[in-house]
């Protein structure tokens, strides 16, 4: 503590003399080369540990002496002064006001004690200030502080190529406690002086720095006209999806946009663009929705593409994030929307299990919905019902259920696989003897066919090209074929059940080897089989 003290001391006499000799219109008359070389010479031969009880006494004792002299009245006076002249002009003027010429060194000695007391006792400190380009650009506590960050932020700036610096001063000062800076603030606070930062109006979401621009005003605008671009008539509220700010800033000269620029960089979605490979069946509704965007912002980013062109495997940009500020809009909406009606069952013992019978239609209900509605840069984030009105009443359909036992015979209107370990040959669609109008299974001579489903034999005997044939008639519109049968082992007329053998497969008729030539008819039009077994 004693000897922070006494280098404190011989700081303040240093600088002390250095401000008068620059700034005091009286200090001429005093050889403060000599009085302060003395001085200085005086405190350094003082041992403080070993004397500093002698010299407070003798201090007190001197206080003493001076009749009616108020000790603490005179250092709180003192306080006061200084509080309010340190680093104004007044300085001077209070200072050029001592005739120092009749200062002895003990009384200079106790005016810097009492100076360092009241600097100590008040929101003053000692410190250093860092001067660039002849601006005080930050303060630090000690003089290290400020050498380090000064060496710091030069090897900085020599990476980034900036050689063009001026001198940096590092001096004495005496300043609020509010002013210090720490070591990293002061780097930073050099460092913008010559890294080509310039004074801009930021635009910040949530604390992060979005964009910059010259003025207040322009940052202002940018804001507002984004927020008009999805503001319509029937916007209730418009606000950000964050909490923005437009701060002064200093920021790299290229770092300056204008206002087009900063609107499009607000705008830009977090990550970037998306993209979307169109697949079989999609439209662009159905990718909009699916992204979380709107028809309008696909056809803005896929300037080529119009619902009549898209094209299956089409890499389409897409806008699935939010931007890092999105304008949040509240709307209401009213709505007429339908009541679902309900079913209702009534059991039947004169219909077979399967068979559904209605007796009336049901009838949807209305009710009027009011909904707020939130989006976010024209896209709905949430949709809310506030209050529902039932305009009409739905009415339930009325319908009998079967619960009579079904004969083995009747169709299930659902098909089995008639030759379960068959390997399929031959496909339905398209071959080079013409349109092939079912599904081949090659297997083994004399395997198994069964009944695809429940219904009469309406053919079975030879019929050309199939070979020997078996048709099965559903009752429902629905007609088998099984063709190439090596036998038969049913009869016209006769009713099958569901999975019931009805042949073994064969190569009769026009044949290239052992298979089952199966198909399904609706209504006397050949169907895909392989969309029903």
């Amino acid at each position: 503590m004693l000897s922070k003290l006494k280098e404190t001391l011989i700081k303040a006499f240093r600088e002390t003399k250095n401000f008068l000799k620059s700034n005091l219109l009286k200090v001429n008359k005093v050889n403060l080369k000599i009085k302060c070389s003395n001085i200085l010479k005086s405190i350094k031969k003082i041992n403080i540990k070993d004397k500093s009880k002698v010299f407070i006494k003798n201090t007190v004792l001197t206080f003493k002496k001076i009749r009616n002299f108020d000790i603490k009245a005179f250092i709180k006076n003192i306080k006061d002064t200084f509080t309010k002249i340190i680093g104004s002009k007044k300085a001077g003027e209070f200072l050029s006001s001592i005739d120092f010429a009749k200062i002895n060194g003990i009384s200079l000695c106790m005016c810097a004690l009492i100076l360092l007391a009241s600097v100590i006792s008040s929101d003053l400190d000692f410190g250093y200030s860092i001067i660039c380009e002849g601006k005080v650009v930050a303060i630090t506590r000690t003089k290290v502080e400020a050498l380090s960050a000064y060496e710091s932020s030069n090897e900085s700036l020599d990476l980034m190529g900036i050689s063009d610096k001026k001198d940096v001063k590092v001096g004495f000062v005496i300043s609020n406690k509010e002013n210090f800076q720490n070591y990293e603030c002061a780097k930073n606070a050099i460092s913008s002086v010559y890294d080509g930062r310039v004074d801009a109006y930021g635009i910040y979401a949530d604390g992060v720095l979005v964009t910059a621009l010259k003025t207040f005003d322009e940052a202002n605008k940018i804001l507002d006209d984004y927020k008009n671009e999805y503001t319509t008539e029937d916007t209730l509220d418009v606000a950000f999806n964050r909490n923005v700010e437009v701060i002064s800033t200093r920021v790299p000269n290229s770092s300056v946009r204008t206002i087009e620029e900063a609107l499009k960089e607000i705008k830009t979605p977090v990550g970037g663009l998306k993209t979307h490979i169109v697949s079989e069946g999609e439209t662009i509704s159905e990718i909009a929705e699916m992204r979380g965007t709107t028809v309008k912002k696909i056809f803005e980013l896929n300037p080529d593409v119009t619902e009549n062109n898209l094209q299956i495997g089409k890499k389409l940009n897409v806008s699935d994030t939010t931007p890092l500020i999105a304008v949040r809009t509240l709307e209401t909406q009213k709505a007429v929307e339908k009541i679902a009606y309900e079913t209702n069952s009534t059991k039947d013992a004169s219909q077979y299990t399967g068979i559904t019978i209605v007796v009336s239609d049901g009838i949807y209900g209305e009710k009027e919905v009011d909904y707020d509605i939130y989006k976010e840069n024209g896209i709905v984030t949430e949709k809310i019902a506030t209050s529902e009105l039932v305009l009409k009443e739905p009415v339930a359909k009325e319908v009998k259920v079967g619960t009579k036992k079904r004969p083995a015979y009747m169709a299930t209107g659902t098909f089995l696989h008639p030759f379960r370990s068959g390997v399929i040959t031959s496909r339905y669609g398209n071959r080079s003897r013409g349109f092939h109008e079912g599904l081949d299974l090659g297997g083994t001579t004399g395997t198994p066919i069964y009944a695809a489903d429940g219904g009469t034999v309406s053919f079975a005997g030879w019929s050309d090209g199939y070979g020997k044939l078996v048709k099965i008639n559903h009752g429902n519109g629905y007609v088998t074929y099984y063709a190439h049968l090596d036998s038969i082992s049913v009869y016209n007329g006769q009713k099958v059940a569901k999975g019931e053998m009805i042949g073994r497969l064969g190569n009769t008729g026009r044949s290239t080897g052992p298979h089952l030539h199966f198909e399904i008819r609706l209504n006397g039009r050949a169907l895909n089989p392989l969309n029903y077994i």
